[in-house]
């Protein structure tokens, strides 16, 4: 998954929750794996398959009074039903692990990761204030944060210094994303959201960084390239290259490669951009 060969990581997974469970384990046992499984089929467009894994979990987890796995599970709900372009739904299975996030156990990774969507649909809703104080209340995370918790800080961070007109700023709380992508590393966003690769071209442009601009370019193309036939990556591989270019006809054609996607908020991204190059 972390080498982005998704389709492969996805086999893995399917394979891993057909095994067993051991004694006394069961429901934590089915609840991790689970929990993958439903971000490898996100990342390829299963995205309502892996959100009726997860409604499914949920009462299951409370039943056998697993609070460690109630709280993976508010964590996949609410990030999957943002992909889903669910934004009322997803802010409110935020709040919901946000409020428990620690008395669930799953720490500053389930903090982080509430803080997150709800940084990105504040920002969808045109709630500044909201995005804001996400942003703020990520910024406080402590030494023992791990990487993925870093990484979804300051993506978040950077979709709302974006949002507010600072694309340099936003570049550089990227800086290590870019730098990720310039090398040929992950970000290391679990789950990645496959729409974020038009977006970090279109922020670098803004800030007149060219090369980060191609570097998250040719990441979309060549994530596209290791998991053929997914059309949200086909897409954003697409939209990448059509803001890079600044070319009008990609972009229409990116449109109509986002419109085989289930990805409602990066059809409307590159809708946006489409009609922005048009006006130009």
């Amino acid at each position: 998954y972390v080498q982005q060969r998704w389709l492969a990581a996805a086999e893995h997974v399917d394979e891993a929750v057909a095994l067993p469970c051991a004694d006394g384990a069961e429901e934590l046992a089915f609840a991790f794996p689970k929990v993958w499984q439903t971000f490898a089929w996100a990342s390829l467009d299963r995205i309502d398959e892996a959100l009726g894994v997860a409604t499914t979990g949920m009462p299951r987890a409370q039943q056998d009074g697993r609070a460690d796995a109630q709280a993976v599970w508010l964590l996949a709900r609410c990030r999957l039903l943002y992909d889903a372009g669910r934004l009322t739904d997803a802010r409110a299975e935020a709040e919901a692990l946000l409020a428990t996030a620690t008395d669930l156990g799953v720490g500053n990774f389930g903090e982080v990761t509430a803080l997150y969507v709800l940084a990105r649909v504040a920002v969808r809703t045109g709630d500044r204030r909201g995005a804001r104080a996400a942003v703020d209340a990520g910024a406080g995370l402590g030494d023992d944060a791990s990487a993925i918790s870093r990484c979804l800080a300051r993506l978040a961070a950077g979709v709302v210094a974006d949002s507010d007109g600072d694309p340099e700023g936003a570049v550089e709380v990227l800086a290590p994303a870019y730098d990720a992508l310039a090398g040929d590393q992950p970000v290391l966003a679990i789950p990645e959201d496959p729409t974020d690769q038009p977006w970090l071209v279109r922020v670098a442009l803004r800030a007149g960084h060219r090369e980060k601009a191609e570097a998250a370019a040719r990441s979309a193309e060549r994530r596209a390239e290791l998991n053929p036939g997914v059309a949200s990556l086909d897409a954003a591989a697409a939209h990448a290259r059509a803001l890079l270019d600044d070319d009008a006809d990609a972009l229409r054609h990116a449109v109509e490669r986002h419109r085989e996607s289930p990805r409602s908020l990066g059809r409307a991204s590159a809708l946006e951009d489409a009609g922005r190059v048009v006006a130009s």
